[in-house]
């Protein structure tokens, strides 16, 4: 019984922080959307019938300095991300004739990066198993996050995947010294 208790007590510690980062993630994302809406003249946000926010992922602080031997599964490397500071990266957004990616205003010109297209292979997946969560993880490949489980998507023949690291990354040494530290915010810049 006392243990019971304490499990009890555990989710629901858990479940505000939880809620919080979503709700930080949410008014992010709307945030990018109606940012997008001012640069983009045929972007309007009444229009999105459905949205996937991507997230930033980042390595956690203590674990930056970390060496590998060989390239890790992304089992291995789990727990060394940092979960609870998710910035938005970017959004796909879903209107009735097209799928909107938007990443974020340039910081040193007057408009907005983004794509836009009638079809986009990662709204396709992410709505066709309808992922809970999708990360951006080290610039590299996409993390999908669907009822508690994570794992590395890869597009491979014009369809999204399931893979490990080891199908993104083969070269330890990169991944040691550029990858696996990965502390980086991103920060758009506009050029010629």
């Amino acid at each position: 019984m006392k243990q019971l208790s304490i499990l009890i007590f555990c989710i629901l510690f858990a479940l505000p922080t939880s809620a919080q980062s979503i709700k930080k993630i949410d008014k992010a994302t709307k945030n990018r959307m109606r940012k997008a809406e001012r640069y983009i003249p045929d972007f309007h946000r009444k229009d999105v019938v459905k949205y996937y926010s991507v997230c930033r992922l980042l390595t956690k602080k203590k674990y930056r300095n970390m060496k590998f031997d060989s390239i890790p599964s992304y089992v291995d490397i789990d727990k060394f991300l940092d979960f609870n500071h998710t910035p938005v990266d970017e959004v796909l957004a879903k209107t009735n004739d097209r799928i909107w990616l938007l990443v974020d205003k340039y910081s040193n010109h007057k408009s907005f990066l983004y794509r836009c297209s009638k079809q986009d292979e990662l709204y396709s997946y992410l709505d066709s198993i309808h992922a809970d969560r999708v990360y951006n993880l080290f610039d590299q490949c996409y993390l999908v996050e669907k009822s508690g489980v994570r794992y590395p998507i890869k597009f491979v023949d014009g369809v999204y995947l399931k893979c490990d690291l080891k199908d993104h990354f083969d070269d330890i040494f990169d991944f040691n010294l550029m990858i696996f530290p990965y502390d980086v915010k991103q920060v758009l810049y506009y050029s010629h």
